[in-house]
């Protein structure tokens, strides 16, 4: 519909045209950095105590099992359970709080050990609302389809720092009007732009071990996490969504004829190949799923071989989707292998050694860590944690190369969308410019 209205102006000089701007548009995409060093290891300060996923202040404060994932509509990296220490009276109880971090942000105020963090939802949550309970353990990941998290069942742990309204144990605390609500050992999902947590099942098929970590594929809309049961063996559990409904696939043995133990560690997702890696620490074996197939491929052993008797047994991996690496950080080691990095290149079927040698960090000559996480967004993988008696307080930061493309573009964010087409609005001046006591015609 076009418009047409007279305007008379008292002011001289007065130009139609200085109105006539475009609309401004904003964005929520990631931001890439783009001056961290290829093949070093970089490092930031941890945030302080209750301004983020902390530790290493004192040398009992400390930081593991915690899960990391990247929410690619927004470029953070949004933290989940495990154990570190939070507010006073919250002490590395198998915290409750989400958290989220903007690298960008982080990295471009080097003064403020806070900046980029972001409380997402508190360890005691508001009145009415629901959360999950003491998660340890648990699989974290990106559902695509419906922009939410996904807190996957792996160990929920009873402790005594409890909020209002919440019981030690593993009894539901249902919500009141006066106290949140907090839920154990069930699949719930977080949403990062309400910052609000829902109950999707109590269906939770096992889970069989520690289950850390679960992987979900958008192609067939379901989640994938690994386990090992007394009487099939290693298995994949394959969660469908919109059926509530699980599947458990036997996986077999390794080449040697043994039980994959593949439950405590890492799952790392290599969706162009859709192929996830998986490890064997008590065998020393490096395993490969085929997300069609349901099919466990045994590729060889790992550097430095099993663990032994007090080697490592949570195996740290992530998929470099940008170099098409697996990166391994050994951060336990054994007798063979102490602490270690490697790059493992699926092409040729064969591991590469790394640095963990840091320099220009007051006190830090080799970089610790019990949690990691890549970042394709930012080509950079994240490296944080230990335990006590732990380090100085820094996460590190390492890009093993520019590869040969780009990182994925990130998904759009999702906007509502109206029911009729938006109308388009289009404005012109005759004449465009007039003196004081004259006048001009707009036309929309």
């Amino acid at each position: 519909t076009w418009w047409q209205v007279s305007y008379t102006t008292g002011v001289s000089g007065w130009s139609a045209e200085t109105y006539l701007t475009a609309a401004s548009t904003s964005s929520t995409a990631p931001t890439s950095i783009a001056n961290i060093p290829v093949g070093e290891w970089t490092a930031f300060e941890t945030p302080s105590r209750n301004s983020g996923v902390y530790y290493g202040d004192e040398p009992y404060d400390g930081m593991k099992h915690v899960s990391m994932t990247v929410d690619p509509d927004n470029g953070r990296i949004y933290f989940e359970g495990g154990d570190y220490a939070g507010a006073a009276g919250f002490k590395e109880s198998y915290q409750q709080e989400t958290w989220s971090l903007d690298l960008a942000a982080r990295l471009a105020d080097t003064t403020n050990r806070n900046a980029g963090w972001r409380l997402e939802y508190p360890y005691c949550g508001p009145a009415g609302q629901v959360q999950p309970k003491h998660p340890d353990t648990v699989g974290w990941v990106w559902d695509s389809k419906r922009h939410v998290f996904w807190h996957v069942t792996g160990k929920d742990v009873p402790s005594l720092d409890l909020c209002p309204g919440e019981t030690s144990g593993y009894a539901i605390d249902q919500p009141t009007a006066t106290t949140g609500g907090f839920i154990p050992n069930h699949l719930m999902t977080f949403n990062p732009t309400t910052q609000k947590w829902t109950d999707v099942s109590s269906n939770i098929d096992g889970p069989y071990g520690n289950n850390w970590k679960s992987v979900y594929d958008p192609k067939t809309d379901t989640i994938i996490r690994f386990g090992v049961t007394g009487g099939s063996g290693a298995v994949a559990s394959v969660y469908d969504i919109a059926t509530n409904s699980w599947t458990d696939y036997g996986l077999g043995s390794t080449a040697q004829g043994s039980t994959a133990q593949i439950s405590d560690g890492f799952a790392a997702l290599d969706l162009a190949d859709r192929i996830i890696y998986v490890m064997d620490p008590f065998h020393g074996r490096l395993m490969r799923y085929n997300m069609d197939a349901h099919t466990l491929t045994d590729l060889g052993p790992i550097p430095g071989g099993a663990r032994g008797p007090t080697g490592f047994f949570e195996t740290y991996i992530a998929w470099d989707s940008v170099s098409k690496v697996l990166l391994w950080f050994n951060s336990q080691g054994n007798s063979a292998s102490p602490v270690s990095f490697y790059a493992y290149h699926p092409s040729t079927g064969t591991w590469e050694t790394l640095s963990t040698a840091i320099s220009g960090v007051p006190g830090v000559t080799t970089v610790t860590g019990r949690d990691l996480v890549y970042d394709p967004y930012d080509n950079v993988l994240l490296l944080g944690g230990d335990v006590e008696p732990v380090s100085p307080h820094y996460y590190f930061l390492y890009r093993y190369g520019n590869g040969s493309g780009t990182s994925p573009a990130p998904s759009p964010t999702p906007t509502p969308q109206p029911s009729t087409p938006a109308p388009t609005l289009s404005l012109s001046a005759s004449p465009t410019t007039v003196s004081s006591g004259g006048s001009t015609t707009l036309t929309w």
